[in-house]
């Protein structure tokens, strides 16, 4: 019998508890570059996002347990107000299952595209990354082209 990965979208409210120590893990490895070093996520505004549909979630489960997700906010662009854009706000897999043959990251990557493209009618997805955690070789494949670049500045102290 084989074991497969189950990805699937999810209401944030069903599942941030169970997958809430996969947030902290996430943010020990890749931290914020440029920003605060504490973990303070801001449950409210995600909820808040989620009751409004502008946020929506994606898992990946295997052998019964979850090993990554992607979030991503979806609103219209401020210069191009007829373009529904969804832009990553977290994607992460389990390390040990990053560079399996189960092929976990970009499953769910294809598969929250066609989510956001047939189901909710997104225009652009607008992808950004930690810079300790470099995925521009796999979005360029995906047929990703880089668009911008940003920086940040810690203000402060």
């Amino acid at each position: 019998m084989t074991t497969r990965i189950i990805i699937k979208e999810q209401n944030y409210k069903d599942f941030y508890k169970d997958i809430f120590p996969m947030f902290q893990d996430h943010w020990n490895e890749l931290g914020e570059k440029g920003g605060s070093t504490d973990f303070a996520l801001d449950h409210h505004l995600m909820m808040h996002l989620n009751d409004t549909g502008m946020y929506k979630c994606f898992t990946v489960e295997y052998k019964g347990k979850y090993i990554g997700y992607c979030s991503w906010v979806l609103s219209n662009g401020i210069h191009s107000a007829s373009d529904l854009y969804a832009t990553t706000d977290a994607v992460y897999i389990v390390k040990e299952y990053r560079d399996s043959l189960l092929g976990a990251g970009i499953k769910l990557l294809k598969y929250s595209e066609k989510v956001l493209k047939e189901k909710y009618k997104v225009d652009i997805i607008q992808f950004s990354m930690n810079v300790n955690y470099d995925l521009s070789k796999l979005l360029n494949h995906m047929g990703y082209e880089i668009s911008e670049v940003k920086y940040s500045k810690k203000l402060g102290e």
